[in-house]
C-alpha cells in the first residue's frame, strides 16, 4: 500500500491539512501505541515546544 492513497483511512488530530503540505513519517507498532503517546502527560507537557514554532497539522494514517 502506498502512503497517501485516497482510499486509506486518515484521522486529523489537529490543524488543517493543506493540499501541498509536507509530512514526516513516524512509525508506531499500533494505533493504540501512537494515541497512548499522543495523549500522555509527558508529551502534553512539552507539546508547546512544537506548536509554539510550527503550525500544528497532524493526520494519522494506518499503513499495512
Amino acid at each position: 500500500m502506498i502512503a497517501g492513497e485516497s482510499d486509506q483511512f486518515m484521522e486529523l488530530l489537529e490543524g488543517d491539512w493543506k493540499e501541498n503540505a509536507k509530512f514526516t513519517l513516524f512509525k508506531f507498532p499500533t494505533m493504540e501505541h501512537l494515541k497512548g503517546f499522543w495523549n500522555s502527560e509527558e508529551y502534553q507537557a512539552i507539546k508547546h515546544l512544537r506548536t509554539d514554532n510550527t503550525p500544528p497539522n497532524f493526520r494519522l494514517q494506518l499503513m499495512q
